[in-house]
């Protein structure tokens, strides 16, 4: 097949290239033997290049296999030197690489002893630092001291990531032998100064009566303490995690009020009582309020002489007596959790005590509190199910008072009518919200901000039992109340739910969903469905006030429109009588509902029932009797002079426009019983 076509191509390119050479032109066909001639000699002459043994001309492939036999000859001879290089390098490397095996054994020997030189050298230098150290402590010089014990960790730290696990342990040891020497000699000298300075401090005593020695002799030995301070990781930990160790002079200010705080409230004395949480933590503040300013003056110029700009010595001082609370708290709250109503007393004071200690004193919310006790697991399930029940108790009860749906002031000043149950109500959820705003985690807010929303659902449907129990009359009992009650939840969670704590759980409850946008609020649900209520309230009582409209307006609509003698008869043109009854019960019911609802719900419901009254009029009235002109007249003075004044022209505009059509029809009529006769 290959073959076939390769043939078929060679003719191609032969047929090609004669259309090339002669064209379309016949008479170029005698230039034919011309061109076979030149192809025969061209063929030959490839020919003849192709013979090896042609002596006259040179052959091509002659030429190209000299050329081929000359490369193999100069493959071979550097086939041959690269042997011999070989070999070469064979015998040289068997020669080298004994010398090369004494070499790397001196060379580890000495590695071997530089590295016990440097383990020899470090030995020597923590002996002599510890030599030093004791003729320091002999000689009482705290300056040596301090030089030799520095010194002597840094070595300690230099070797952190040593694989040395003897020597690390045996400089480990020492550290920690020589920081326990020191720290206790250190520490005696400090509790003595603080002796001195009378410290702790007791009530507004005079502390600008110490020498100017002993407050420098207090920054220098809380300069060494903090110098001989272990590192961080080395500390032992304490409870709960969060919060970090106290420096050594910051433990020690702390010792005595913890020692005063353990006799007073840890053990059988009466005051410490489960009953009176707020006895410790008053103390606490008493504690910071009359101590904060000498540490701010005398402890923090040596942190800020050490570089120490993590944390304020004010801030890590109040840390250390906060965390006094916290353990007290740890010991309490579980021993209390069988004790619903001392229980809620504790988390009540515990709450006050964080929001004191941060608003009132400037602890930083990023410092650990009480919070991080109460939201432990246990605990805060306790809590959440302790305030659902509270929350629901308390709801019970104003619900029931008989003065629930009592307005709080007279009509005249407030104009939501708010009432009892209502302003209560959202007390309730106000006061809850500052309980539980404060919790660092969304987690817990956001659980907090579900109770929050069934409360309200609860709310919603106690609100719709009331309305079931109520009489037929809705103005004389307690509906415009619960109405009123609607309308001012409603709007208030409105109002929050623009505020930066809602928007904030509504960014992390979006999260939590899976929701791509923020969008709304936490209330939209309760939003919604408090709306339909309070519409379906209002419609309802728009119906109840116009039936009583529409009953009292039998006789006016059955007046004989028809047959009315003209106004311009009378001397003062008067009310039809038959509207009386209709129009004395509208000024009543809307002097009720003004008297009774918010301004905002009086002014939607007027509005709904004259809307009804227009269009009832219009198909009871207009639509239907037959007018004279006495009778077009006088219900245009019934309308404009009466019904207007109480409503505002605006709503009356389809019967205002068609009084005029009455007038004119009526006098049609007539003109066409004139014409008939």
């Amino acid at each position: 097949m290959d073959e076939t076509t390769s043939i078929e191509n060679v003719e191609s390119k032969v047929i090609n290239k004669i259309n090339e050479k002669f064209g379309s032109d016949v008479l170029k066909l005698s230039e034919s033997d011309d061109l076979q001639k030149n192809l025969e000699e061209e063929k030959k002459n490839i020919e003849n290049s192709l013979i090896v043994d042609n002596n006259d001309v040179p052959s091509k492939i002659s030429s190209a296999l000299q050329h081929v036999q000359n490369t193999l000859d100069k493959i071979n001879k550097l086939s041959e030197r690269h042997n011999d290089l070989c070999k070469s390098v064979d015998t040289y490397e068997k020669k080298v690489c004994k010398v090369k095996s004494k070499a790397a054994d001196y060379i580890d020997k000495i590695t071997a002893l530089e590295k016990a030189s440097a383990y020899l050298e470090v030995i020597k230098k923590v002996e002599e630092l510890s030599s030093s150290l004791e003729s320091g402590i002999n000689e009482k010089n705290e300056k040596k001291q301090i030089t030799n014990y520095i010194a002597l960790n840094d070595i300690c730290e230099s070797l952190v990531n040593s694989k040395c696990t003897h020597l690390l342990l045996y400089v480990n040891e020492t550290v920690h032998y020589w920081h326990n020497i020191l720290k206790d000699h250190f520490n005696a000298d400090y509790e003595e100064i603080l002796k001195t300075l009378k410290w702790p401090f007791i009530g507004n005593i005079l502390r600008s009566t110490h020498t100017t020695e002993t407050l420098n002799r207090f920054q220098t030995l809380t300069e060494y303490l903090i110098q001989i301070q272990l590192p961080k990781e080395k500390q032992p930990l304490i409870f709960p995690t969060e919060f970090e160790p106290l420096s050594l002079p910051m433990t020690q200010l702390i010792k005595p009020l913890k020692k005063r705080f353990s006799y007073h409230f840890m053990g059988s004395k009466q005051t410490n009582r489960a009953d009176k949480p707020e006895w410790y933590f008053t103390q606490i503040l008493t504690w910071i309020r009359d101590h904060q300013d000498f540490v701010e003056q005398n402890v923090q110029p040596v942190y800020n002489k050490l570089n120490i700009k993590k944390t304020s010595a004010r801030i890590e001082f109040i840390r250390g007596l906060v965390h006094i609370a916290v353990e007290k708290l740890h010991f309490e709250l579980p021993q209390l959790s069988y004790n619903d109503s001392l229980f809620a007393h504790c988390m009540d004071e515990a709450l006050g005590f964080d929001k004191e200690v941060r608003n009132g004193y400037g602890y930083p919310t990023s410092e650990p509190g009480v919070i991080e006790i109460i939201t432990q697991a246990q605990i805060f399930l306790k809590w959440i199910n302790m305030e659902k029940r509270l929350t629901l108790e308390k709801m019970d009860i104003f619900l029931t008072s008989p003065s629930a749906f009592n307005t709080l002031v007279s009509g005249d000043i407030d104009e939501n009518r708010i009432t009892e149950c209502g302003h209560s109500f959202i007390n309730l959820l106000s006061t809850l919200t500052e309980r539980y705003e404060i919790l660092p985690q969304p987690g817990h807010k956001l659980q907090f901000l579900q109770l929050q929303l069934d409360l309200i659902d609860d709310f919603r449907v106690r609100l719709l039992q009331k309305l079931n129990e109520e009489s037929s009359d809705l103005l004389t009992s307690k509906f415009p109340f619960i109405l009123n009650t609607v309308n001012y939840v409603r709007d208030i969670l409105e109002e929050w739910g623009s505020t930066t704590h809602f928007l904030h759980l509504q960014f992390f409850k979006s999260k939590l969903d899976g929701k791509i946008e923020s969008t709304g609020s936490v209330f939209d649900e309760c939003l919604t469905v408090l709306t339909k209520m309070k519409n379906d309230l209002l419609v309802d009582l728009v119906d109840h006030v116009f039936m009583d409209i529409k009953a009292k307006s039998m006789p006016y609509r059955k007046d004989k429109w028809h047959a009315m003698e003209s106004m311009k008869n009378y001397v003062k043109p008067t009310i039809t009588p038959t509207a009386c009854p209709m129009f004395e019960v509208l000024i009543s019911k809307l002097h009720q509902m003004q008297e009774f609802l918010a301004a905002s719900l009086f002014n939607k419901c007027w509005q709904m029932l004259a809307q009804k009254i227009d269009q009832y009029l219009y198909e009871e009235i207009v639509s239907i009797c037959v007018f004279n002109e006495g009778g077009a007249l006088q219900f245009h003075y019934d309308i404009t002079k009466n019904l207007f004044p109480l409503f505002g022209f605006m709503y009356f505009v389809n019967n205002a426009n068609r009084i005029g059509i009455i007038s004119h029809s009526s006098n049609y009529r007539k003109r066409r019983r004139i014409c008939s006769k």
